[in-house]
């Protein structure tokens, strides 16, 4: 009898509706990614409103608007008042400015999650463009916005950062041999400069990818390619045309020199300001960073990818600046984030044929309906800075018209001059004035009790505002020439018999 012979065995496809490709079409899975990342931004931001600088950064712009010239004295303090001061910040002053005027502190709100968030998806995009794989980028992106939370808040900063991102954009397409307008590059630190100080490490990483090209070979798992005479050409002439940009701002040469001032001449702020200090491998974040390292090294080891000569020197800047100071583990997140997305293949590849466009939409709609709902109004928002700051001492100095030489908090100085403004305080974020002064190493002394009294009597301090849990307060709580004037739970205002 014979047998019957079946067809061979077909390969097995998938078929989409219409409905599915336009729902891929209207929820695709890369947003679906990008708003995954979004989220956790958010919910970091709502708990990160009360940066102590953001206030002195409002007095200056409001100087700068009112008076239509730099404040380029300290006019804020009695201890420095005086002392030269450069606007290095003032174009961030003047946007966050705007935004509180705008919308208050709602407006501030908006603004630097608008920044953080613009700077995170753009590397979920530059880690996506370099490696090809959307899932292990997202991977590597989400990890970068936990090291990312050192800065997230209503900061200067974040402009610099962005500045950041836009370089290691242009640099990416000129690496991938992509037409790009090469004056952009001398233009955006034009705008860089006058934004943040941050720009020195845009210079130092254009110059790396300038370096890179000037050798060729191959070594181990390393290679370098040099760059074509006219591409070096063109190279040099824009480094040089980026370093002449630098001093279109309101100073010239002395904002240009500032971020070498910050480094080799202000010690008390590096020293003692926290996130100038090293990581501490102890606390949470210095753990994820250890999580960085570690996984860069595993990359180093088992990824069957070359690794070129430019990004091994990313990774050496990005790691030590990241472990030399906690304020740069952002910068660090910035550089190695999109070399490590394009090494790890912990996820596989996105496959468009079993995308699911209705969980996506689902997704979407929830995270949406979550934003809606979580968004601060203006009373959380005032609550969170009554949560830091010496909120009803300030009231109580105001109604009452204290006035006097107040030795005050270093993080409460921001807020009281711009809340206070008719009393100048001892000192606040602007650590390079006090530390030029030798304000800030008598503030040390005072608050460590090491010479309290005789540094009051320096300065001729009548008041002192501070916490009702600091060694200072418990000081002037048992010594006779001190009666407190108001107390609350956040603060104790002393005043001197």
């Amino acid at each position: 009898m014979p047998q019957s012979t079946s067809a061979p065995d077909k390969p097995l496809t998938l078929t989409r509706t219409r409905w599915e490709d336009t729902g891929i079409r209207f929820f695709p899975f890369h947003v679906v990614l990008g708003v995954s990342l979004a989220i956790p931004i958010f919910i970091f931001m709502r708990k990160s409103m009360a940066d102590p600088d953001i206030w002195w950064h409002f007095r200056n712009a409001q100087y700068l608007l009112a008076h239509h010239r730099f404040p380029l004295v300290d006019e804020y303090s009695f201890t420095a008042a005086g002392a030269s001061w450069l606007p290095h910040e003032w174009l961030s002053e003047v946007f966050y400015y705007f935004a509180f005027r705008v919308a208050g502190l709602r407006g501030v709100f908006f603004l630097a999650l608008a920044l953080i968030e613009a700077i995170m998806l753009g590397l979920f995009y530059i880690a996506y463009r370099k490696s090809g794989d959307i899932k292990n980028s997202f991977l590597a992106t989400a990890f970068a916005v936990l090291l990312a939370t050192v800065s997230i808040g209503p900061r200067t900063l974040l402009f610099g950062w962005l500045c950041m991102l836009v370089l290691l954009n242009l640099l990416r397409k000129l690496e991938d041999g992509e037409e790009i307008r090469i004056w952009v590059i001398p233009a955006l630190f034009c705008l860089w400069v006058n934004l943040h100080g941050s720009w020195l490490m845009g210079m130092v990483v254009f110059g790396i990818v300038i370096a890179s090209g000037l050798v060729e070979g191959s070594w181990g798992q390393l290679d370098a390619v040099r760059w074509a005479p006219r591409q070096l050409r063109r190279l040099l002439i824009t480094a040089g045309a980026s370093l002449g940009a630098l001093f279109a701002n309101p100073c010239g040469y002395r904002i240009v020199f500032y971020p070498f001032d910050l480094a080799f001449r202000q010690k008390m702020g590096i020293n003692h300001v926290d996130e100038w200090m090293s990581i501490d491998f102890h606390t949470p974040r210095g753990k994820l960073a250890l999580i960085f390292l570690l996984t860069i090294i595993l990359l180093a080891v088992l990824s069957p990818r070359r690794w070129k000569l430019n990004e091994l020197l990313f990774v050496f800047l990005g790691l030590y600046m990241s472990l030399t100071y906690v304020r740069l583990l952002f910068l660090g997140a910035l550089l190695i984030t999109p070399i490590l997305a394009s090494h790890i293949k912990l996820l596989p590849p996105y496959q468009k044929e079993i995308d699911k466009p209705a969980l996506n939409c689902v997704i979407l709609t929830t995270a949406l309906v979550f934003l809606l709902i979580k968004t601060p109004g203006p009373a959380q928002l005032e609550n969170k800075i009554t949560s830091v700051y010496p909120v009803r001492a300030v009231e109580y100095m105001k109604s009452h018209s204290i006035r006097g030489r107040m030795l005050n908090e270093y993080l409460w100085g921001g807020y009281l001059i711009w809340n206070n403004p008719d009393l100048p305080v001892f000192i606040d974020g602007r650590a390079d004035i006090f530390d030029h002064t030798g304000v800030f190493k008598d503030y040390m002394a005072a608050v460590s009790i090491q010479d309290s009294f005789a540094i009051l009597d320096k300065y001729h301090v009548n008041l002192v505002l501070v916490s009702p849990g600091s060694a200072t307060s418990y000081l002037l709580k048992n010594n006779s020439g001190w009666n407190i004037k108001y107390q609350d739970d956040m603060s104790v205002l002393f005043e001197k018999r």
